[in-house]
């Protein structure tokens, strides 16, 4: 399984945070949050999700836009569009 980043950019006892970059044609690779989490998209593009079930859906977004998730998702992102896609994802370790 892939890390659900590209990068951690800082991590302490309470959250984890990744700098993620998905360039275009490029997919993160299935991975598992292990926490709750939400993401702040700082280059948007259009994504192809793959659930581990095996459902896909199209989402673009926005730089701007920010999206939360759930402990235990797994899935895998792949870029579909001609640019970039970056955000910035806080793993929230304690409740």
């Amino acid at each position: 399984m892939a890390d659900v980043g590209t990068k951690v950019i800082f991590e302490d006892d309470e959250i984890k945070v990744w700098n993620l970059i998905i360039d275009p044609g490029e997919a993160s690779g299935l991975h598992t949050h292990d926490h709750n989490y939400f993401y702040y998209v700082v280059e948007g593009a259009t994504l192809e999700i793959c659930r581990e079930d095996g459902t896909l859906n199209t989402v673009t977004m926005q730089a701007g836009d920010v999206v939360g998730g759930v402990e235990g998702s797994t899935h895998d992102a792949k870029n579909i569009d001609d640019k970039r896609f970056r955000n910035v994802l806080v793993e929230v370790k304690t409740s």
